[in-house]
């Protein structure tokens, strides 16, 4: 068994370039035709040269997916080629229009540049209140959830759409309730659960300066409101943006409750990345521990592991999440894996419940033979990064 310690400080640089990799999203959930025609135009190819300039979103999708295995007890919630990225084809859904500028994006939310609304005084209308207590940490380039419940006394199809901000930031987002012709809430036995997808493209503060070592907190304010034009009182959640390394593969892992999951990444050498080995030889690194023991750096919620440019040995990777200790009385614990490959992401969902095994979860024997603590999440190959400019 291989305690565990506290983690020693970290210099980190600037984030990435956010994608919000969500099941709304292209290229699993969302519909093409939802998208403004500028939005539907490709301008590359996924692979070789004889293969066809006009290939549709899904069928880039499916050419990237023959990169990746993802372990049997995982789903795959989202994907972004790296055509994609480099034509900024899903720009229509965070940047589009825009006159004020800010690193904040909202899925589905269009920037405005005047202040969000006041509250309303009738007594007719909305309300809104977090599913969830805590600060909630930031990284840029992932995507992230607020989870809200929302309530109406003329019923939840009055509810028209949401206003969120973020202190000192310049304007607010406006968010319409219903997306392509579906209602947001996400849990039929829940009607008024719903979650608001979000992110920050990189650590940059209100001033405009970036972040490069040391987290720092702003607060992000949502309110719902109806058909009336009725605006609910505003619910506050605490962010903390984190700055961390970056390169030409990462891996994050971010869990839904403060809980001691860890990540592990065995690069092609054969080498793990993991609390017990926070560096290898090439520089692979894990750079973010989170509630490690139920005592350190509780809350963070996030584990990250990257290789700079340039160092990211190519061949096969394997990443592993183990369930090292239940910190909420084994209480089930939703996570996701964000895999950064060399310009292209693809996000995978799995869940843990029970109380954990603080062995270590890297021998092949392990993986998956015991799902409540040990799961494969995905296996990937890495082509040499240059190859791919």
């Amino acid at each position: 068994m291989q305690l565990k310690t506290t983690p020693a400080a970290r210099s980190r640089v600037p984030g990435r370039a956010l994608i919000l990799l969500l099941p709304a999203l292209v290229m699993i959930g969302c519909r093409k035709q939802d998208a403004p025609p500028e939005a539907q135009r490709h301008e590359r190819p996924t692979g070789g040269p004889t293969e066809a300039a006009e290939l549709d979103p899904m069928a880039r999708f499916e050419a990237m997916m023959l990169r990746y295995t993802p372990g049997p007890h995982v789903v795959v919630e989202g994907g972004l080629p790296r055509e994609e990225v480099r034509g900024s084809v899903f720009a229509w859904m965070s940047r589009e229009g825009r006159t004020i500028d800010t690193p904040w994006l909202v899925l589905n939310g269009q920037l405005l540049a005047h202040r969000a609304p006041d509250t309303s005084l009738s007594s007719r209308g909305p309300g809104l209140e977090l599913r969830r207590d805590g600060i909630q940490t930031i990284i840029a380039g992932v995507p992230n959830a607020l989870a809200l419940r929302v309530s109406d006394p003329d019923g939840l199809t009055d509810i028209v759409g949401f206003h969120i901000a973020f202190q000192d930031y310049l304007g607010h987002f406006y968010v319409p309730a219903m997306i392509g012709g579906e209602v947001m809430p996400e849990d039929p036995s829940d009607p008024g659960a719903i979650s608001l997808h979000f992110g920050v493209e990189t650590p940059q503060r209100p001033d405009g300066s970036l972040a490069t070592h040391e987290p720092f907190q702003t607060t992000m304010y949502v309110a719902a409101i109806d058909r009336a034009r009725n605006v609910s009182q505003y619910v506050t959640q605490q962010l903390q943006v984190t700055p961390l390394g970056t390169g030409d593969v990462e891996v994050t892992l971010t869990m839904s409750q403060a809980t001691d999951l860890d990540l592990y990444v065995r690069e092609p050498s054969g080498a793990v990345v993991y609390y017990g080995n926070e560096r290898v030889a090439n520089g692979g690194q894990l750079d973010l521990d989170a509630n490690a023991a139920c005592d350190s750096n509780m809350g963070i919620n996030n584990e990250h592991i990257f290789w700079p440019a340039g160092a990211a040995p190519a061949g096969s990777y394997d990443v592993m999440v183990a369930h090292y200790e239940s910190c909420v009385g084994g209480a089930p614990v939703d996570y996701t894996v964000t895999v950064e490959n060399c310009g292209e992401t693809v996000v995978f969902a799995g869940r843990f419940a029970g109380g954990g095994d603080a062995e270590a979860c890297m021998h092949p024997s392990n993986l998956d033979s015991r799902p409540e603590w040990c799961q494969h999440v995905v296996k990937f190959q890495v082509d040499p990064c240059e190859d791919l400019q």
